[in-house]
């Protein structure tokens, strides 16, 4: 068959059911795939305009219902399936955007990534460089090339998208890794949770140390305990006004050219720079905890805003 581009995840262990790692209120229609297969999975369909892409045919292989109507006007969908007692989920189109992030490990096509791509055939790092200036880094070469083009700070640095040629030619031309893994295969539907097992077996490979060991410096952490343990600490930063420990900037790369400027809520004042010591008055003059910090947005504001 012709190769397909895929876009895997994996859900978090805690998630064990199909419906903890997809937004209900995005899914129009769902799909249990066919009983013949030998693995549980369901095919989470939404909505969008009238266009028919291409990876519909692929999904239709593995289920046995008529979703002719699904198919004329969905843009977006999303397999989940279960092997080695884990949730993956593989999204399609906008399928992203079905996913309850808070469901979804991390680090996985990171991790993937670093495990299965060739050191030496890269092409392209984003990193952050953690100081008392927080240095966004998006870097792209014109061929493939090694590790040695891309050397960053290895102390401060924190990796956050790879791409590269794969080791394993089974995994297309190109990977490309954060929280989920992108490649191209030609897999068959009805082998989809062997690929899930082998991406598996990378992310929980330790090989990536031969050749990216300064990925252990910085990098998120998922171990509940070690998350307690630095929410207690930030939070006491908050309550000493300490902003000499505390770091604000956002996510990603932005276009500049299109910000005039930051605010904490909707229609608050408007800041230049994400100021550290503004963002601590305005938690601490509420009174606020952890999880207000957590769940609350920055606003990054144009003048086309309203």
């Amino acid at each position: 068959m012709s190769k397909l581009a895929l876009n895997v995840f994996l859900a978090k262990e805690s998630c064990v059911e199909f419906d903890s790692v997809v937004h209900k209120k995005h899914v129009r229609k769902k799909v249990p795939v066919r009983n013949d297969l030998g693995f549980e999975g369901v095919i989470c369909f939404g909505e969008n305009t009238r266009y028919v892409p291409k990876w519909l045919d692929w999904l239709r292989n593995g289920i046995e219902d008529d979703i002719h109507d699904v198919f004329n006007s969905s843009t977006r969908a999303v397999l989940l399936v279960r092997t080695l007692g884990r949730i993956f989920a593989l999204a399609f189109g906008h399928g992203r955007f079905m996913l309850a992030s808070e469901a979804l490990v991390l680090d996985f096509g990171i991790r993937v990534t670093l495990n299965g791509v060739d050191p030496d055939s890269l092409r392209a790092m984003d990193t952050v460089t953690i100081a008392d200036i927080i240095l966004h880094e998006k870097k792209q070469t014109s061929r493939q090339t090694s590790i040695r083009t891309f050397r960053s700070d290895d102390l401060g640095s924190l990796l956050q998208r790879l791409t590269g040629t794969p080791r394993n030619s089974e995994y297309g031309t190109s990977i490309s890794g954060r929280e989920s893994v992108k490649l191209t295969t030609g897999v068959e539907f009805d082998n989809i949770t062997t690929l899930c097992k082998k991406l598996y077996s990378l992310y929980i490979s330790d090989r990536y140390r031969e050749h990216f060991s300064w990925y252990d410096n910085v990098r998120s952490v998922s171990d509940p305990e070690l998350v307690d343990a630095l929410d207690g600490e930030l939070l006491e930063a908050i309550q000493q006004n300490d902003h000499d420990r505390f770091y604000l900037a956002p996510p990603e790369v932005i276009d500049w050219e299109t910000i005039d400027g930051f605010s904490f809520t909707s229609k608050g004042p408007l800041w230049s720079d994400l100021c550290a010591k503004a963002y601590l008055d305005y938690f601490r003059a509420r009174e606020r905890d952890v999880r207000s910090v957590k769940t609350h947005y920055v606003f990054a504001r144009s003048d086309m805003d309203i």
